[in-house]
């Protein structure tokens, strides 16, 4: 008897116990049920703003087109809402008052609210090309070296279609395109010329109608210094090449320049080489590369736009090398095997044995020269006689004789060398920014050899002084 009392009331306490459990279960609020179905909001090209009340600074309030915005469940106690919109294009909508005005919720507080922006975003439009051809690449036509590819853009339109196109250099087709009909057509061509010269380019189409259309005329300019082979091919010469120079007689100076380029004097030089083109950007650092040589600018902490190193870029490679010393243009021609010309090697390689005044000839040509900025050597000027390039133009350049005023009255008829009798180095040539009577291959300038300035660079020579 006793022993099933206090079964039983084992028995009512877990009965009692679980009643309250239950009780309790019934009491709580329901989880949640977030679906992953997306809300799909019928709009064509309208823009909407979701408004989102109960967030404060929410980063998904902000107006989205034809986009998708998606939210992340909540966390137990927080107040974010859970949202999961996609909008979507192309659907007509069934009015303004059809659209919902609030997108139900599974969070705490108030229901985001979707308001329509009364502006619609315009669909693109076409502009069709009026009838006719052009050369719309490239924009601008500037020098191109010899052997260099340029690649032409060629397009075409016509409403009677388009029979064929084609790209014409000095009068002969460089290619011709059969379009088909085609009301439009474009088509790329690449050409590069073994030839220095001023090219005539121009495009021409014919249409269904028989109509010929033909673009503007373009100039397209090809420079740099060019060699017969063998075979009878052009080629380039290369940069770092030298020319061999004669041994010869010649008349220096100019009795219409400046009294340091007075009396005209004859000179007899022996035979020498020379580089062919001034020393380049590119020539300059393989030696800084080879030798750890630092620049008389960079030692002065000048900023890179002070030294060679504003030039060394790779489109600036086959510039002259400027920002260079004296002491920086000795130390490469020695470090080639060299030395830097003499002036009267200078002026013969620069004029010959004729007396011209420029490597061209007799009279300035602005076409023969860069103007405000260096450029590739080779591209502006024509050859000295003996082939030599960029001896008048472009930059500066250094000599290896200290300067002498009256030198000429004086000098010696056979290979002249001055001595010291200054500080400072003469300079040949004339630059980028040079008068006309600066370029003249006579004209000596002069300066300190620790100095380094934007237009003056160096070549070589190679030989018995």
């Amino acid at each position: 008897m006793e022993f099933m009392s206090a079964s039983r009331l084992r028995l009512w306490l877990v009965v009692v116990i679980g009643l309250a459990l239950v009780a309790c279960t019934l009491k709580m609020p329901a989880t949640p049920i977030v679906s992953n179905t997306p809300l799909v909001v019928p709009v064509t090209r309208a823009t909407y703003q979701l408004v989102l009340p109960s967030v404060q600074n929410n980063p998904l309030d902000s107006t989205k087109s034809a986009s998708t915005l998606s939210g992340t469940p909540a966390s137990p106690g927080s107040t974010a809402p859970v949202l999961n919109v996609t909008s979507t294009s192309n659907v007509e909508p069934q009015s303004t008052s059809a659209l919902p005005t609030s997108l139900s919720s599974n969070t705490p507080g108030p229901s985001p609210t979707l308001y329509p922006t009364p502006t619609p975003i315009p669909l693109p439009t076409l502009t069709p090309s009026p009838p006719g051809v052009r050369i719309t690449s490239p924009s601008t036509f500037v020098p191109i070296r010899v052997h260099t590819p340029i690649y032409f853009a060629i397009n075409a339109s016509s409403s009677d279609g388009l029979q064929t196109i084609e790209l014409d250099i000095n009068g002969q087709v460089i290619a011709k395109h059969d379009a088909g009909g085609a009301k439009e057509y474009n088509f790329v061509v690449g050409w590069q010329s073994d030839q220095d010269g001023d090219f005539t380019v121009v495009a021409k189409a014919v249409d269904g109608a028989g109509q010929v259309y033909q673009s503007a005329q373009a100039i397209q300019s090809v420079r740099g210094a060019v060699q017969t082979a063998a075979n009878g091919t052009s080629v380039a010469y290369p940069i770092g090449s030298v020319v061999n120079i004669p041994a010869g007689t010649f008349y220096m100076g100019n009795e219409s320049g400046t009294a340091e380029e007075k009396p005209v004097h004859q000179v007899h030089l022996s035979s020498f080489q020379i580089d062919r083109y001034e020393v380049t950007v590119g020539e300059y650092r393989d030696f800084v590369a080879s030798t750890k040589h630092q620049t008389s600018a960079e030692a002065a902490n000048e900023p890179i736009t002070r030294t060679w190193r504003v030039d060394d870029i790779p489109s600036r490679w086959e510039n002259p090398v400027r920002f260079v010393s004296w002491w920086d243009s000795d130390a490469y021609c020695r470090w080639k095997g060299g030395r830097l010309p003499t002036e009267a090697e200078w002026e013969y390689a620069a004029r010959g044995t004729d007396g011209r005044l420029y490597p061209w000839g007799f009279d300035f040509d602005p076409s023969r020269v860069p103007s405000g900025d260096t450029a590739p050597v080779g591209f502006y000027n024509g050859p000295s006689p003996f082939g030599v390039y960029d001896m008048s133009g472009n930059v500066w350049e250094w000599t290896d004789d200290w300067f002498d005023p009256t030198f000429y009255g004086s000098s010696p008829v056979d290979n002249p060398h001055p001595p010291r009798v200054t500080d400072q180095k003469t300079i040949r040539g004339g630059g980028f920014n040079s008068t006309p009577q600066d370029l003249m291959v006579t004209r000596r300038i002069h300066n300190f050899p620790t100095t380094y300035h934007p237009d003056v660079g160096f070549r070589c020579v190679y030989g018995i002084k």
